[in-house]
């Protein structure tokens, strides 16, 4: 016969126990937000960096022969720079916060992205735009990965394209799809900066699929699915 024996757990080791528990969980939760603010920032810098230099070369160019034009460009480079110094504070505050690092106000989302095309399109961005009407809503995850692959898609095709892109999206059986496409410069390339790298990791933790590269016909060409339910 063949007998069990069954070992006792003091009471009070249960408790520390799941408090360390519940503590590991928490922290790993808040490494994994700072990591996606960490990408937060390099799309707000990046976006807002590009955009200042596309300006003020501009307006270098106007400022003998239309001194006016020069001016305001100039202003928008200052909005520009003001904008991104109170997103960077923000983003900063957030990840030197120790117990309140996952209490952040709403990101920007699709509500935003008319305003976020105006801008490229203030910074001498042609752009061809089309969304859904109305546009649909989203978990709050989906709507501000959206933005930022907006964003991430129009700041390379301001920096290395001649000035023209599309930007689409379109309610699929599969989720929402966004595409991005504009004519490569010879410095493109085929795209493997950081910036792509964090869309990539965003549409993966989200269970999205991603694709990006030099069609033969010169654009570069970017699509990705987002699921509009999350499980």
């Amino acid at each position: 016969m063949t007998r069990w024996w069954r070992r006792s757990v003091p009471a009070a080791a249960l408790p520390a126990d799941l408090e360390r528990q519940q503590e590991l969980v928490r922290q790993q939760a808040v490494r994994e937000e700072r990591g996606r603010i960490a990408r937060d920032m390099h799309d707000v810098i990046a976006h807002s960096v590009s955009a200042m230099v596309v300006q003020t070369a501009a307006a270098q160019d106007l400022v003998r022969s239309d001194p006016a034009r020069a001016e305001q460009m100039l202003g928008g480079v200052a909005d520009t720079g003001r904008h991104a110094l109170a997103e960077t504070v923000r983003l900063l505050r957030v990840l030197r916060d120790e117990h309140n690092g996952l209490q952040l106000e709403r990101p920007p989302g699709l509500a935003n992205l008319d305003t976020l095309v105006d801008e490229f399109r203030a910074s001498g961005l042609r752009i061809d735009l089309e969304v859904p009407d109305p546009l649909p809503v989203l978990p709050a995850a989906v709507d501000v990965s959206l933005y930022r692959i907006a964003q991430e898609a129009l700041t390379n095709a301001l920096k290395y394209g001649p000035g023209t892109a599309t930007l689409q999206l379109q309610i699929t059986a599969g989720g929402l799809l966004i595409q991005a496409s504009n004519p490569a410069s010879a410095s493109t390339g085929n795209g493997g900066g950081l910036g792509l790298l964090g869309m990539a990791e965003r549409v993966s933790l989200l269970g999205g699929n991603l694709t990006h590269g030099r069609t033969r016909d010169g654009h570069f060409e970017l699509s990705a699915t987002l699921p509009t339910v999350m499980s």
